[in-house]
């Protein structure tokens, strides 16, 4: 099972010594998974483990979900060796993405680099408010105006100021399913992973 693969690594190789949730993303295009702790970007084909958490990995092994020589993402990318489109594996200091395009599809798709999202204002300034609102979409993933304002409990006036610099920055985003409905982008989602980093 091909996302069986990728969740289950997900789970077994982040990064527990920062709090935060694995992201799956599914659109009609592709899925992604996002989880704390990168890896070394020159090793991460390699057969052999880094094994960040080695009892964990024993467990999954144990119950026949992965193995022990690390040959998960080489195994998707066998399965995507005769498709024109490829999964991309994407690295920052702090965060590991990979995307799986969808099969059916086998042309190219230009995704857009999740670690270069547009930003104007490359010296964005987060206040208490921004990090309120940050913040809730990191600890729920997707909510509505309304929610966030009452989850919140700020002045509408001061969210939907936040909320208009907070799209302008390229942290947040959202999709429209009769009402608007907000995730954080990956460039919000790492400046929530550094906040919670730098304040350890």
């Amino acid at each position: 099972n091909l996302i069986g693969e990728i969740v289950v690594n997900a789970i077994a190789h982040r990064d527990y010594s920062f709090y935060g949730p694995i992201l799956i993303n599914v659109s009609q295009e592709n899925l992604s998974v996002t989880s704390l702790g990168s890896v070394d970007e020159d090793n991460h084909f390699s057969s052999i483990s880094d094994y960040r958490n080695p009892k964990l990995i024993k467990i999954f092994c144990d119950l026949n979900l992965m193995n022990a020589n690390s040959t998960g993402l080489m195994k998707v990318f066998q399965i995507y060796k005769s498709l024109t489109n490829k999964p991309e594996i994407r690295l920052s200091p702090n965060v590991f993405q990979i995307i799986l395009p969808n099969r059916s599809i086998n042309k190219q798709i230009n995704y857009p680099d999740l670690f270069k999202e547009e930003c104007p204002n490359k010296n964005i300034k987060v206040t208490p408010s921004k990090k309120i609102i940050l913040d809730l979409l990191m600890e729920n993933g997707i909510l509505s105006s309304s929610e966030i304002i009452k989850k919140s409990e700020l002045k509408q006036s001061t969210f939907y100021k936040c909320l208009n610099q907070l799209l302008k920055d390229g942290l947040i985003t959202y999709r429209y399913y009769g009402k608007r409905l907000f995730r954080l982008t990956f460039l919000g989602l790492e400046s929530c992973y550094l906040s919670m980093i730098n304040n350890c």
